[in-house]
């Protein structure tokens, strides 16, 4: 289960095996990204049955075969996302990294080698990342008794990209997807564009329209508006007016998060009464936000309508909000 809207858009991303391949290339030396086959990179499944402790769930584990001759050889990436501190990542990880391999010796049993495990952990707190990296900080001793013992204390060090310490051109300069870009933007933005590079978004969203479909453009306009207020969501509102069919997907996805508010409202009251009412509150609310944002304040005559509306009238003035280039088509009688 995805915990808050930053978790969602980061496996929304990383869905994608592109964009996996983009994305730990520009972490990883060089010398291990050559040796690695990126057309072989495929999705493991990120449930991991742990022996004694039931199913854990990594965020998104790929697998893709390294360039050796003579045998198989797989390296395994781990990504990770994090929204606020975890002093425990690197345990966490290698906890991953244990089980992990002990599927591959289950599904491999002539196997001589366990593969190369990459830890990657993608950060967008409010802060740069401050916490321990390695698996030795966490392991009681003092760091003079820690060097004399030397290889004998285990060691696992994850890569942190740390999106807040990353402008966003070094972000855009990893990848040539729209989607991508956005996407690490938003996470580092935690949805919020600075208003001097506002132009840069609403561009990288024109592209996402051309040679994306709905689904991308909704992630990306979902997570603006669950993780922004409505003071700090005006400034891309008014910039949308430049891209008619993002702002009619944005229109849509409010629309859609509105009537499914108003869905659980009605299932929490546990009776039919209950249901219609959520659903009919929930689509008030949908209306009433379309309205606001597409044509500002709405009247007191107006608002009066929106509360003695009918379920079926709700919805078809809700279809005519997307739309409309006035207010009034949106009352208008039929």
């Amino acid at each position: 289960m995805t915990r808050t809207p930053h978790d969602a858009l980061f496996k929304r991303l990383f869905a994608r095996p592109e964009n996996v391949r983009d994305q730990v290339r520009a972490l990883i030396p060089r010398e291990v990204s050559a040796a690695i086959d990126w057309s072989t990179l495929v999705r493991e499944r990120p449930e991991i049955v742990a022996p004694g402790l039931g199913v854990r769930q990594a965020d998104v584990l790929y697998r893709a075969s390294l360039v050796e001759s003579g045998r198989s050889a797989f390296v395994v990436f781990a990504l990770e996302h994090q929204s606020r501190p975890d002093p425990w990542i690197s345990y966490r990880v290698i906890r991953y990294c244990v089980w992990d391999w002990e599927r591959h010796l289950a599904a491999n049993p002539d196997a001589e080698r366990l593969p190369l495990f990459i830890p990657i952990v993608v950060q967008n707190d409010v802060g740069p990342w401050r916490g321990p990296r390695c698996l030795s900080q966490l392991i009681e001793g003092t760091d003079a008794q820690k060097r004399a013992l030397g290889r004998h204390v285990p060691e696992l060090e994850v890569i942190v990209d740390d999106l807040v310490s990353c402008s966003e051109q070094h972000l855009a300069e990893r990848t040539a997807s729209p989607f991508l870009r956005l996407g690490l933007w938003a996470l580092r933005a935690r949805g919020v564009p600075d208003e001097r590079r506002i132009g840069a978004w609403v561009d990288e969203l024109g592209s996402l329209v051309r040679t994306e479909d709905d689904s991308a453009v909704t992630s990306i306009l979902r997570y603006h508006t669950l993780v922004t207020g409505s003071g700090e969501s005006q400034l891309l509102d008014a910039a949308l007016a430049r891209l008619p069919r993002a702002e009619e997907i944005y229109m849509r996805t409010i629309a859609d998060d509105w009537v499914e508010k108003g869905r659980e409202a009605g299932r929490r009251e546990g009776r039919e009464e209950g249901r219609e009412e959520g659903r009919e509150e929930g689509r008030t609310e949908v209306l009433r936000l379309l309205l606001q944002k597409r044509f500002g304040a709405v009247d007191a005559a107006y608002d009066g309508r929106l509360r003695e509306a009918t379920d079926a009238t709700l919805e078809r003035w809700v279809e005519r909000a997307l739309t409309a280039q006035r207010i009034e088509d949106v009352f208008r009688d039929a």
